[in-house]
């Protein structure tokens, strides 16, 4: 069980997050191209973390894991598969079966930077990833030591 000490930025981030991944599972879920007869989720979902156990990602995985799992009356199990500059847990989303029950929580590097680091692409971001709309942004703070001394900020 994680405990955190969030605030009132924290609880806000956090409800962002849930809301923005509920909508993106919603949205994926009405325009799948399962039978629509069908119920989704009708089996666990598995959320692939493209970064090891302990950091950012994990740890946005893990907080919106327990309410999503509420909001979809089926587990979501955290499989944190770090590497190859994230293209480890991009390829475990690809080969697996096309019923929407695998997800990757990443960054843009498996679509952006990832497939154009090598001679053969392992695959095509394009049309091998039905991409999702922003769930969530985080803010990166940036500091130095005494002897930095910025006197600006360049945006």
């Amino acid at each position: 069980m994680l405990s955190f000490s969030v605030g009132i930025w924290g609880i806000m981030i956090v409800r962002r997050l849930v809301l923005g991944l509920a909508a993106t599972l919603a949205f994926t879920a009405a325009f799948a191209g399962t039978a629509s007869a069908q119920q989704w989720p009708t089996h666990p979902v598995k959320l692939i973390v493209t970064f090891p156990p302990g950091g950012a990602s994990d740890a946005a995985a893990r907080i919106i894991a327990g309410p999503l799992s509420e909001k979809l009356g089926q587990t979501v199990i955290i499989d944190n598969k770090p590497g190859g500059g994230t293209t480890i847990g991009a390829n475990i989303v690809l080969a697996a079966k096309d019923d929407f029950h695998t997800l990757m929580l990443s960054n843009s590097a498996p679509i952006s930077i990832a497939p154009y680091l090598f001679d053969k692409p392992p695959y095509d971001p394009i049309k091998d990833f039905a991409t999702s709309p922003i769930s969530a942004r985080w803010p990166t703070p940036s500091s130095c030591g005494p002897p930095c001394r910025p006197r600006t900020w360049p945006i």
